[in-house]
């Protein structure tokens, strides 16, 4: 989902960066500690408030094991990310 949205996040390569170097080596059901830069991390991809007059969209991805969304936005003919999950 995130390669979807490369357009919208500045910097995101930097983000994927931590996240790869975090989880790499890790095989399985390994447990990950969540930390205060994981926190930062999700919350930079956030870039405009939602427009009460504009239809809203949820895009969801999942498997067998994770689950994600998108909150987007139409804006102009284009739709717009408001929040991820």
């Amino acid at each position: 989902m995130v390669n979807f949205y490369r357009r919208f996040l500045p910097s995101v390569a930097k983000y994927q960066a931590f996240l790869n170097a975090t989880l790499s080596g890790l095989r399985g059901a390994q447990p990950v500690t969540w930390t205060i830069r994981f926190s930062q991390n999700a919350k930079k991809p956030c870039h405009m408030h939602p427009a009460l007059n504009v239809p809203l969209g949820l895009f969801t991805d999942a498997s067998a094991h994770h689950v994600g969304a998108a909150l987007i936005q139409l804006v102009d003919a284009n739709w717009k990310p408001l929040a991820f999950f």
